[in-house]
């Protein structure tokens, strides 16, 4: 495990213990040694903290996310937010215990909308475990289809935990626990303006830093029925630099598609310093209206993110490439780095999809093989049963057979990326085969 790693783990789970130290030293004896008021403080102080903390991950910082990955730090926003409620909770509970309900306590109603404001994420932000229940999917899409409410409207109503951030802030410094020191309320100050400054930047400076950065499109190539390829170009200056296998952030500025930011893997080479592009398929409601997207259209690109790359790992020697559908992106974007600046390097690509048109830019991965005398790469298709080359599904067998016998372990890096099902039958058939759980990297996002 990296240092980053290592500091950023020790920060976030054990700043909160500064500030619970900090007020419970600040109070008369009496209260120090009430297990009810000690209780209440530990769950407040730790609910508190970690809250203002989620306005900063849901800010994107790069500093933090270059040593997690962006689908990591989703997924611990999200259950540390269930934490964080769960500690809001268990702090309101024991103060009702201890001296009753207040009607005038704000902490109450800070709670309530937080409640409100997570559980509609839940619901209609992310695919969380409630949406497994039938009802709760039955509603998801009953708002999405009969009332029309598309999913960026859910992420502006999001905002509303900003709102009831300030409540909480408010209620630590009202009347109800009006006895702390100033040196406690500076505690408190300092961390909720922390988490208010993440979101103002997050939803003003950054909007601004990237219109003033803003890409044009170039093309809009048709790859098949489903999938299209966006080419921007930067209005002024050069593209940033980025990892091959990273992604950006991106939002389209016409009079057709709403301006609501989605993640793309950038398909480009990074040493093409006219261009970026973007292999999407049509796979939602607003990937389904690409084609509205036109010749000299502004789009603004948030990155890089992402640590899905190769050259992260440099002591891995030899690569497999486990490709489903559009899961091709990442790999395409280090196949062309690679047959520029690595073309020595051995590789085997295996990539699954449903029928022969759904490959796409095949000559390309024919140069590659032309360009790298060590790469190969092996098409998988489920659907076509005429198809003379390799069918079905990934398992155990086709692993080994197609890349694992032919690959030296010690020495090797394993990449996957395409379908969560996929993902997941592929990382317990290399596991089965013997491969560690270190040398399989991939991403998961869950929008």
């Amino acid at each position: 495990m990296s240092a980053g790693k290592i500091f950023w783990r020790i920060f976030y789970f054990f700043s909160p213990l500064v500030l619970f130290a900090l007020v419970l030293s600040n109070q008369f004896p009496a209260q120090q040694q009430n297990p009810v008021y000690v209780g209440s403080t530990f769950y407040g102080t730790f609910a508190y903290v970690w809250l203002c903390y989620q306005f900063v991950i849901s800010a994107r910082p790069k500093f933090i996310e270059k040593h997690f990955g962006m689908d990591n730090l989703y997924r611990f926003h999200g259950v540390m937010a269930g934490v964080s409620l769960f500690f809001l909770i268990g702090h309101f509970f024991i103060r009702f215990a201890g001296v009753g309900f207040d009607p005038t306590n704000l902490g109450a109603y800070a709670l309530l909308l937080f409640l409100i404001t997570s559980l509609m994420a839940s619901i209609f932000l992310v695919n969380s475990f409630l949406r497994r229940l039938k009802f709760i999917e039955n509603l998801h899409r009953w708002v999405n289809n009969k009332l029309g409410l598309k999913r960026y409207l859910f992420v502006l109503s999001h905002n509303f935990s900003l709102a009831a951030a300030t409540l909480m802030f408010l209620h630590v410094n009202s009347g109800i626990v009006g006895e702390i020191s100033p040196a406690v309320r500076i505690a408190y100050a300092a961390f909720f303006l922390l988490g208010i400054s993440a979101w103002l930047y997050h939803q003003i400076l950054r909007p601004l830093r990237l219109k003033r950065n803003a890409f044009a499109v170039v093309e809009n190539r048709v790859e098949n029925q489903t999938v299209r390829s966006l080419h921007l170009k930067p209005r002024r200056g050069s593209p940033f630099h980025y990892k091959p296998g990273q992604f950006a952030i991106i939002s389209v500025h016409n009079q057709q598609l709403p301006p609501e930011p989605h993640p793309f893997t950038i398909a480009s080479n990074p040493a093409n310093p006219e261009e970026i592009e973007f292999v999407i398929k049509a796979s939602g409601d607003y990937t389904s209206q690409l084609d509205k997207i036109v010749v000299n259209d502004e789009v603004r690109v948030d990155a890089p993110f992402g640590v899905f790359s190769y050259l992260n790992h440099p002591e891995e020697k030899e690569l497999v490439f486990v490709a489903g559908g559009i899961g091709i992106t990442p790999f395409l974007s280090m196949l062309r780095w690679m047959s520029v600046n690595d073309p020595q390097r051995k590789v085997i690509l295996l990539w699954g999809c449903r029928f022969t048109e759904d490959l796409i830019k095949t000559e390309e991965f024919k140069q590659f093989s032309a360009l790298m005398p060590q790469f190969r790469w092996h098409p998988v298709l489920s659907d076509e049963t005429d198809y003379e080359g390799e069918t079905g599904f990934f398992d155990a067998e086709k692993l080994n057979r197609l890349a694992v016998n032919d690959i030296d372990l010690s020495s090797a890096g394993f990449y996957t990326c395409g379908p969560p099902i996929m993902m997941t039958i592929v990382e317990n058939a290399l596991h089965d085969l013997g491969v560690e759980k270190s040398r399989i990297h991939y991403e998961k996002f869950s929008f």
